[in-house]
């Protein structure tokens, strides 16, 4: 008998985390029998290669017009109830209790009507928030931490985020950095498996990248949302500095975010605005195309002042899968992903200096882009690809599931 999984999950379909939409796809195509539990939806829509999923999700909010004062009610109610984790978490919930309210009682609902053999948060603050209407005897949590989350859940008290540790069975992150950041946080060590983001390599096309012509025709890839931890800025610095020709190579910027104003005037301010060019959010087709017409792929990504951190950047691996040289920093996982001076070339987060000299080492040796290619595919093939993550997540559900309990 199959599997029975409930996926927990913010909006429906989010493409920026097209990955975690994957990984779900890649397990039920696997013969697991998942439905997702979503806040609601996001008005995007859903890649052919993920209507698996079109069909299995069940939407959380059901009452989304309460007005202030129940929602302020609510709230409180909850907040003295399951005693809240801080009182900036208090006002938070107090000011969205209602919606939390609607949120929570319909996942009971859903829990007590699907009646899966376990629930996957996506996200350990979901994990947390949920936590009250999960724990039930003989439901198993998963939990999975993707980067972001690892700051939020740090910003409440202990005694909060060790009843989320103590109930799940497993706690799965990204990268060995993330295990370290997590079980500094307080979870056991033996519930904590690391387990990458799965990237399908069937529809990434490699090729060796050689130099045209002339260095005006050379194109950098940045790519990603438009979000701090992305270290455009610092990306742009760097660029200004180790190329700061007319005649120099270009950078493309694809993607779209709250950054993206702030990188517009950063890119004039240091004079480069006419050999920068802002693509906008496009799809995973066009990034795709991007990276086949690019040379190098530079995301210099760093802890944003919120703490918000990377796991391992899946545009990172996708662009090392398509043959693209890498410059990047040594924040989080990417160490795990990208070699240093064998796919690429890394500098520490926030070193614009140390970026600048790395972007000038792979601009200077193009006869070697080929070689860096070949390598960096081959990492990802060895290390993240789908067909190797997919099977290693099941694993851990079968062991979950075949206990029935938490461990």
């Amino acid at each position: 008998m199959a599997i029975k999984a409930t996926y927990l999950i913010g909006q429906f379909p989010v493409l920026y985390e097209r990955a975690l939409l994957e990984e779900i796809a890649a397990c039920v195509r696997a013969g697991i029998d998942g439905r997702i539990a979503a806040f609601g939806e996001s008005g995007e829509s859903l890649p052919e290669s993920l209507r698996i999923l079109a069909d299995r999700v069940d939407y959380l909010d059901v009452a989304r017009k309460a007005g202030r004062f129940l929602s302020g009610i609510a709230g409180i109610g909850f907040a003295l109830h399951y005693g809240l984790y801080s009182s900036a978490l208090a006002l938070t919930w107090a000011g969205d209790g209602a919606r939390l309210f609607a949120r929570r009682t319909r996942l009971a609902r859903l829990l007590d009507m699907k009646r899966p053999d376990l629930v996957h948060a996506q996200f350990g603050h979901l994990g947390m928030n949920f936590l009250p209407v999960i724990r039930r005897p003989s439901l198993p949590l998963v939990v999975s931490f993707r980067g972001q989350d690892v700051g939020i859940v740090r910003r409440v008290p202990e005694r909060a985020r060790q009843g989320l540790f103590d109930y799940a069975a497993r706690v799965l992150v990204r990268c060995n950095a993330m295990a370290e950041s997590v079980a500094y946080l307080g979870c056991p060590t033996e519930k904590i498996h690391v387990l990458p983001s799965g990237t399908i390599l069937e529809d990434i096309p490699f090729s060796r990248r050689s130099a045209p012509l002339a260095e005006r025709d050379i194109v950098i890839l940045m790519a990603g949302r438009l979000v701090r931890k992305k270290g455009m800025d610092d990306g742009l610095h760097a660029f200004a500095r180790c190329r700061p020709d007319a005649d120099g190579p270009r950078i493309r910027i694809a993607g779209d975010g709250p950054e993206r104003e702030a990188l517009e005037n950063l890119a004039k301010k240091l004079g480069i605005a006419d050999r920068v060019e802002f693509q906008g959010k496009i799809s995973r087709e066009d990034l795709l195309s991007e990276m086949a017409g690019a040379h190098v792929f530079l995301l210099p990504c760093k802890r944003a002042p919120d703490g918000d951190i990377e796991g391992i950047p899946n545009v990172i691996k996708e662009a090392q899968a398509s043959g693209l040289p890498v410059v990047s920093t040594r924040h989080a996982g990417i160490p795990e992903c990208v070699a240093d001076g064998v796919s690429g070339f890394l500098a520490d987060e926030g070193d614009v200096d140390g970026i600048g000299n790395a972007l000038d080492r792979i601009l200077s040796i193009p006869e070697r882009w080929g070689e860096f290619g070949e390598r960096g595919r081959a990492i990802v093939v060895e290390r993240f690809a789908m067909r190797r993550c997919a099977p290693a997540l099941l694993e851990h559900y079968r062991a979950v599931a075949r206990r029935g309990e938490n461990v």
